[in-house]
């Protein structure tokens, strides 16, 4: 050791059992006679801190193999578009690897129009709720279809949650083609229509599923585990461990959100009334509506496709107002009658022309018009709408109570 030098190593050490770990620095200072005298050491006990960042280490390796294992694509991008993280779902349908997404302009890959290219790229800078579809090119170069959610970081990095669609866009359009081939047959078209609207049931239930019992138990499981080293850490990391803590808070929120929207658990397990209270109470909340709900079934499950098409119809027509109609209240009413079951929903808002409304339909266009009035006729059910320009809308529907098939969507 030279005169002036000071070294910092670690060290351990053993006192009643235990074992602690040291950061030590040490320095040599002169004597009276200017040769060394003797030496200065300062000793820093870093047990605690090791043992966190160990235990940061094992969780981040518990994470990665939870997250490689979900079956979603999972990113992290930063603002610009520029990936930063990918799981194997992502490599499996991309079929980049995580080394080449490093040195690669990914969004230039997988979306070289220059319009898809600029639709991305703003979607990523400010990513709307719910789910969005794209059109997307993997490495072999197929182009697949694919529906994302995301969520924003504090710091800026977007996590996107994605799911190959191909399969479903392609049933959607093999509907499409037989509904053409078919509308001189109303009973057949009838029929298949049923089934396709029973399959995407099918689908958004196993969705929901999957976003409330694998993501949301990755994410509540993180939750935890910050917390448990949040109470071992030193002062220098229970910010940073606090604000991680709060960011997942979001997510779980954000993902439960959207396993929501896809199809309530409570639809199935408690029935219309409870599902409906629950979703309305949420939607209102968020958008600042007064709300007013009626309800008259008195705990009465009604035939499971007929629950399900009487709140598609409630959020379809909720989704407008919070959307479009710029109003300040909705009022929604569920009458159960001797042989019917009538609903109504209705707000204050903007309104619009319902004729040239059902003229849009007819030319393909106005799709969330179309699909309520498709879903509540091929039920078996009446609908009426109206509205005028500047004082809201009202639509009122009425079903047999034995309209519709028995068969719950699974």
């Amino acid at each position: 050791m030279k005169t002036g030098e000071a070294i910092t190593y670690e060290e351990t050490g053993t006192a009643a059992g235990v074992t602690r770990t040291y950061l030590t620095t040490k320095a040599p200072f002169l004597g009276p006679d200017g040769e060394i005298g003797g030496v200065i050491g300062v000793a820093l006990d870093v047990t605690e801190r090791r043992a966190a960042e160990g235990e940061l280490r094992r969780q981040k390796e518990i994470l990665q193999t939870i997250v490689d294992h979900i079956p979603v694509m999972i990113n992290f991008v930063d603002p610009s578009g520029r990936v930063q993280f990918i799981n194997r779902e992502w490599e499996r349908v991309f079929g980049w690897s995580r080394e080449e997404t490093r040195t690669l302009d990914i969004l230039t890959e997988t979306y070289p129009d220059v319009r898809d290219h600029k639709r991305v790229a703003e979607y990523v800078r400010n990513p709307p709720p719910g789910w969005t579809d794209f059109r997307t090119r993997v490495r072999d170069g197929q182009i697949l279809d694919t529906s994302w959610a995301m969520v924003v970081l504090s710091d800026g990095t977007r996590i996107g949650i994605g799911l190959d669609a191909t399969d479903r866009k392609r049933a959607e359009a093999e509907r499409e083609r037989l509904h053409r081939e078919v509308v001189a047959s109303r009973a057949e078209l009838e029929v298949l229509s049923r089934r396709l609207i029973e399959a995407q049931e099918a689908e958004r239930a196993h969705l929901a599923r999957e976003l409330h019992d694998e993501i949301g138990q990755v994410l509540t499981t993180v939750n935890l585990t910050l917390e448990a080293v949040r109470a071992r850490a030193g002062p220098a990391a229970a910010d940073r461990l606090d604000e991680s803590r709060r960011v997942v808070d979001r997510a779980i929120e954000q993902v439960r959100g959207l396993s929501l929207d896809l199809r309530p658990a409570s639809l199935d397990l408690l029935g219309l009334e409870p599902a409906l209270r629950a979703y309305l109470a949420r939607q209102t909340a968020h958008a600042g509506l007064a709300l007013e709900f009626t309800n008259s079934l008195g705990g009465e499950r009604l035939p499971p496709t007929l629950e399900t098409v009487c709140f598609r119809v409630v959020q379809e027509a909720t989704t407008n107002v919070v959307r479009h109609a710029r109003g300040t209240s909705l009022a929604v009413e569920l009458i159960r009658t001797d042989g019917d079951v009538r609903v109504m929903i209705c707000d204050n808002g903007a309104g619009f022309d319902v004729a040239a409304a059902r003229e849009r339909v007819l030319r393909g266009e106005g799709f969330g018009l179309a699909g309520m009035l498709e879903r509540v006729h091929l039920f078996g059910g009446r609908i009426d709408i109206e509205s005028t320009i500047g004082s809201g809308t009202t639509i009122r529907v009425q079903f047999p109570v034995a309209g519709g098939p028995e068969s719950r969507p699974q």
